[in-house]
């Protein structure tokens, strides 16, 4: 703009004029990055009037992204059905575009547009401009002032949030329906100083719009990014955890009275509604009797009391009847809990894990570790059979409600079952792996002690004949018959020997381990008088027994 620096006289040139005149730039300078980011930490009531300053600034405060991430925030915005919309605001414009081109061939010979009709649409425009403005914030005070007529449009403001809309380009606007319907609420509920001032709780008087309207409220909190934010949060959230704490104590009154069609199930559904079902879910579990049932005080001493003698004898007949009482009671909740619960299967898996801690943990943790102290094979015996009980126990649970798909339960019943037994599971492998390797050398060790005193009484039967003090003098020369002679010992047709060499016992068909049986063929009936026939006796013993070896290691 100008500015005159000096009157001067009348007669005084344009000269100086010119030169007693400055100009003022009304240009910002600050870069809009800084403007756009100041923006973001000023209430929207300031956002509003900055808007009316310029037309620079409002670009910037109706930016769409700034209203779509508000939305988002508050969990209001869907991308999905903001594309659909516009696809088909793109479909109707191209529709229209073509009937207004088809029009235009048609009444090419009509008549042309008067006066009168040019002032008809000009009107048309503006009434629509006029609806767009009222759907905005400019029909609400920038004050903030006080709700009015609440009790007369209760209901429209308790589903305000499920009626709006993703629109592209109509953010701003979808927002200000829910500022105009939700700000004043707000902004009374961070203001008063105890829980009898907001006119949240005198405008809604029954417990269930209560809570629908504070559920609101926290979601549009989410979405004040204003300078204070976090202490209006904080406020906000004490006085929802006063009347939170109210609805608990109607609840617990009612669990006492045993009251489970009306006022459990009633303040249950208000604490699902405000969004803390978790407190009314943990009272319930917490005060449940299943927990201080005199039939299902953990005994696992009794699985070592039934056992017969030996340290490694574990009965575990006890720990099944455990599980069997166990699971009769905890599915007979399940109706109990359908009735009472928005979401009872959230609650009954809840149940169930509070369960698996106290119950099942200080049933199966002192069995296994005193089936560890007794010793590894009761431990092993232990641990998989106890396993095999609680899966069963897992699996058997029926929940209420949509919990009881197959998929679902059986996730869950592994779920659980690894969380019981994950402590014991290194233990467990490193015990098994253990006790198998003791056990497999134990039984090799038996096996060659076996083999080598069978291969002694097959010696010892076929030189029992024998002059040993002739076999002493000519050794030599009878190890060299043996050796020259070869295969013609054993005879043209029989590759194992001549003297009993045919076995009775057929070749295995898998591999396993090698018995005495196989080890060579039967002994005759008298043993020979020869040495050299003695000695392919022997040979011929051996040989079989090599030979069945490895025949069952080819199958």
């Amino acid at each position: 703009m100008y500015r005159n620096r000096s009157s001067g006289g009348r007669g005084a040139g344009i000269l100086s004029a010119l030169q007693a005149t400055q100009m003022d730039e009304s240009k910002s300078k600050l870069p809009a990055e800084i403007l756009v980011a100041i923006l973001d930490y000023l209430p929207v009531a300031d956002q509003m009037r900055m808007a009316r300053v310029s037309r620079r600034l409002q670009e910037m405060v109706y930016d769409d992204t700034r209203w779509v991430s508000r939305l988002r925030n508050m969990g209001c915005w869907n991308e999905e059905e903001a594309r659909r919309r516009f696809g088909e605001w793109v479909r109707r414009r191209r529709e229209a575009a073509g009937r207004q081109a088809n029009g235009q061939g048609a009444n090419k010979h009509g008549g042309e547009t008067t006066l009168f009709d040019a002032t008809a649409e000009e009107e048309a425009r503006r009434e629509r401009a006029a609806s767009d403005v009222r759907d905005g914030f400019q029909t609400m005070s920038l004050e903030g002032g006080g709700p009015k007529d609440v009790a007369k449009e209760a209901d429209s403001y308790l589903d305000v949030l499920d009626r709006v809309k993703s629109i592209r380009g109509g953010a701003r606007h979808e927002y200000g329906k829910t500022y105009a319907a939700l700000a004043p609420f707000y902004f009374d509920l961070v203001r008063a100083k105890n829980h009898t001032e907001p006119i949240v709780f005198k405008a809604f008087g029954d417990p269930e719009r209560q809570a629908k309207m504070l559920a609101n409220l926290r979601r549009f909190a989410r979405s004040d990014t204003s300078t204070g934010c976090w202490d209006r949060e904080q406020k906000l959230a004490s006085m929802v955890s006063v009347f939170e704490n109210a609805v608990l104590r109607e609840f617990e009154q009612g669990y006492e009275a045993g009251d489970v069609q009306g006022k459990m199930k009633r303040y249950a559904h208000v604490l699902h509604t405000l969004g803390s079902a978790r407190g009314g879910t943990d009272l319930y579990i917490e005060k449940h009797a299943i927990f201080h049932d005199a039939e299902l005080v953990a005994r696992p001493a009794e699985c070592f009391g039934q056992a017969a003698s030996g340290q490694d004898v574990v009965s575990l007949e006890p720990s099944r009847r455990f599980f069997e009482a166990l699971l009769a009671k905890v599915n007979q909740e399940a109706s109990t809990m359908e009735a009472i619960f928005a979401e009872p299967a959230a609650v009954f898996w809840d149940f169930v894990d509070k369960i698996r801690q106290d119950l099942i943990m200080e049933y199966t943790t002192p069995l296994l570790d005193e089936a560890h102290e007794r010793s590894a094979g009761a431990y092993v015996k232990a641990v998989s059979g106890v396993f095999e009980q609680a899966m069963r126990f897992y699996q058997a649970l029926e929940p209420p409600g949509a919990g009881g798909k197959a998929e679902e339960r059986e996730d869950k019943a592994k779920e659980l079952g690894l969380r019981t037994f994950e402590a014991h599971l290194d233990l467990y492998l490193e015990e098994e792996l253990d006790l198998f390797s003791k056990q497999a050398e134990a039984e090799v060790s038996e096996w060659e002690t076996k083999l080598s005193q069978h291969d002694l009484s097959v010696e010892s039967f076929y030189m029992s004949n024998i002059n040993r003090s002739a076999e002493k003098k000519d050794f030599l020369s009878s190890f060299k018959k043996v050796v020259t002679m070869g295969g013609s010992a054993f005879g043209p047709s029989k590759p194992t020997g001549s003297v009993g060499s045919q076995s009775l016992t057929p070749t295995p068909s898998r591999p396993g381990t090698p018995g005495l049986t196989g080890r060579n063929s039967p002994l005759p009936g008298k043993a020979p008088t020869d040495e050299l026939a003695a000695k392919a006796g022997i040979m011929a013993s051996k040989l079989e027994g090599i030979k069945r070896a490895w025949g069952g290691r080819r199958c």
